[in-house]
């Protein structure tokens, strides 16, 4: 009789583990349905309040501030307002309106934040001109950003900023936004860096600059001589000081040009 009864059971072990591998599936299927469900719940909530603040006019825009003032036009700030006035606040292009003012090339970069719950702060980093250029005798003057960015396009010369002359330039033409990039670029820079701080220029003032087919830059100085600086122009400021008692004297009128290129400096006058 045990022998009996133990075949039968080793029968029906198959068919109890079977049962209870389906009802633990049954029980996790169950589990995550739940959890699938919660979550389709909460999902559904957050599209529903979301469309519900994308269309509450509380998040409507009514005030723009822009800073700091004075660079746009009042027909750019017009515009800034014609594109977001009355936009909902949360859905709002911030990317957009910060390129539609990077369209002035005043702007170098215009950054937008939201202010909740209905308001829009901008901030601009103006493009500071530093020279104006012409690339040809007759041509146009084109003034440059400290990033060499051509700000405006003039048929006349403005005498608030130092003239630049690069009639080797190879372009005869520039447009707005593009980038003035001679070879001797590092140079023109070194010269304006170091022109406020040298004892030998800081009183000097600047008529204006002009550059050879070599890349050499001279710089005609106000009433008085052309100074030539080569490749290594920074350096020769302390060449420029050695004589600076040239300048400051009555010879100063008789200088036609104090070349800095070479280990001498070479200074030519005026035939008497």
């Amino acid at each position: 009789m045990k022998k009996r009864r133990l075949s039968q059971s080793w029968l029906f072990a198959p068919f109890v583990l079977l049962i209870r591998v389906f009802v633990a599936l049954i029980h996790f299927l169950w589990k995550r349905l739940a959890w699938c469900l919660t979550a389709a719940s909460a999902l559904t909530v957050f599209f529903w309040v979301r469309q519900a603040l994308y269309a509450d006019p509380y998040f409507g825009i009514d005030t723009v501030r822009i800073f700091p003032r004075g660079i746009l036009s009042e027909s750019e700030y017009t515009r800034i307002e014609k594109a977001s006035i009355g936009k909902n606040l949360l859905t709002f292009n911030l990317d957009s309106l910060s390129s539609l003012i990077e369209l002035n090339p005043k702007v170098k970069r215009a950054t937008v934040i939201r202010q909740l719950p209905n308001e829009l702060d901008i901030y601009m980093v103006p493009r500071k001109p530093e020279l104006q250029l012409q690339v040809a005798p007759r041509g146009n003057f084109y003034l440059l950003g400290t990033d060499n960015t051509v700000m405006a396009i003039n048929e006349d010369p403005d005498p608030k900023h130092i003239l630049l002359m690069d009639y080797h330039y190879p372009q005869k033409k520039l447009s707005l936004f593009e980038k003035y990039q001679p070879k001797a670029r590092l140079l023109i820079e070194r010269v304006l860096e170091t022109w406020p701080t040298s004892e030998a220029t800081k009183r000097e003032v600047m008529q204006r600059m002009s550059l050879d087919h070599l890349g050499n830059l001279s710089v005609h100085l106000l009433n008085g001589p052309e100074l030539i600086f080569g490749e290594s122009g920074v350096d020769h400021f302390r060449k420029l000081e050695a004589v600076r008692h040239l300048l400051e004297g009555a010879e100063r009128q008789n200088l036609v040009y104090i070349d800095l290129r070479y280990a001498d400096v070479v200074i030519k006058k005026r035939s008497s």
